[in-house]
């Protein structure tokens, strides 16, 4: 009887002891997430308005230099590219003037223009969908197909000057060798 009892606080104790362990390590764990979860959740910038914005840009920038120092920063070689505020539906101008993002509603292709002629830098199809058939450079067509079931959506790359643009067509393939469809 005696031995017995001894057995019952070992395991009393072992019990306790795992207990308080298990309750530091979470109580730890739940600090850190905290800790790492309050820089990315809180906001410490707030966004300005568009009055705030034009306002600050109004601003004129204080200078460092005494009125005999020039500055030693030359002006850019060509004028800034200007986006215009009623963008093409599928074309957003991104990096430069000849590479642009273009979306659909099957997936984003990345083109350029080189000389007025179109290539395919890069393409992602979206959830559901997969690429099918893909030119990626002249002669020919640049183009690339997206797939999701009976579904297609090709997006042809073309240029305007050095500005690449996509038309989007949708089709729906139809399956003739089914039952019902007849031959």
């Amino acid at each position: 009887m005696c031995q017995s009892r001894r057995v019952t606080n070992r395991t009393v104790f072992a019990l306790a002891a795992w207990t308080a362990t298990a309750a530091i390590a979470v109580g730890a764990g739940l600090t850190a997430i905290a800790e790492v979860g309050a820089g990315i959740t809180d906001r410490t910038v707030k966004p300005m308005t568009s009055a705030q914005v034009k306002a600050a840009l109004a601003e004129p920038v204080p200078s460092t230099l005494s009125p005999t120092q020039t500055p030693s920063v030359k002006p850019p070689a060509k004028p800034p590219v200007r986006l215009t505020s009623k963008p093409a539906p599928t074309v957003t101008v991104t990096a430069s003037p000849t590479t642009s993002n273009l979306a659909s509603e099957a997936g984003y292709v990345v083109a350029s223009c080189n000389q007025s002629q179109p290539y395919l830098l890069s393409w992602t199809p979206l959830q559901g969908y997969s690429a099918g058939q893909v030119r990626r450079n002249p002669p020919g067509p640049v183009f690339v197909q997206f797939l999701s079931g009976p579904k297609q959506v090709i997006m042809t790359i073309s240029c305007k000057g050095e500005l690449p643009l996509a038309a989007v067509r949708t089709f729906y393939r139809h399956r003739y060798d089914q039952p019902g469809w007849g031959v």
